[in-house]
């Protein structure tokens, strides 16, 4: 058992520096925090005779990797009518899911004095950005240009340079 134990031990120290360069890996992807970005997007939701087009300022902040919000703001238009749209989404108890995505819970969602869309027209846009009622998981991707590509599970949302 005696001649076994060095080479026992040394396998572990293999294994250990193999899994601590894999986690430093990992990490070293994940966008420096605070993370700030702003981007802005169009959003064509129109379905049959039900016209929806959204032209928003988007400002994804990412306090850390446990906390942030999501600023959405700009103008609605829906059967003819504009409206402003002045929203936040505020964000806790985040966490990475791999080495490119996190998971937040949309804690409460911050409706601004100026905003005048109805709460379903609001509804049917944050549909289409998250999969679960709550749950705000977004992937950030570092482009090879420095710009950044932030999706969700549905697609990608934008593209946008930190600041």
């Amino acid at each position: 058992m005696s001649k076994a134990r060095p080479f026992i031990l040394a396998g572990l120290g293999i294994l250990a520096a193999l899994l601590v360069a894999y986690l430093g890996y990992g990490y070293s992807r994940y966008p420096s925090m605070p993370f700030k970005c702003t981007t802005f997007t169009v959003y064509d939701l129109s379905r049959d005779r039900q016209a929806l087009v959204l032209r928003l300022s988007q400002d994804l902040r990412l306090q850390d990797r446990d906390s942030g919000y999501f600023l959405v703001k700009g103008y609605a238009l829906s059967q003819g009518t504009t409206l402003v749209v002045n929203r936040m989404l505020n964000l806790k108890d985040g966490g990475p899911v791999d080495s490119d995505t996190f998971r937040y819970r949309i804690s409460d969602i911050t409706k601004g004095p100026n905003d005048t869309l109805p709460d379903a027209l609001f509804e049917q846009w944050l549909s289409e950005i998250i999969t679960r009622p709550g749950v705000f998981q977004i992937d950030v991707v570092e482009a090879p240009s420095g710009a950044w590509l932030i999706g969700s599970p549905v697609s990608f949302l934008f593209t946008c340079k930190p600041y």
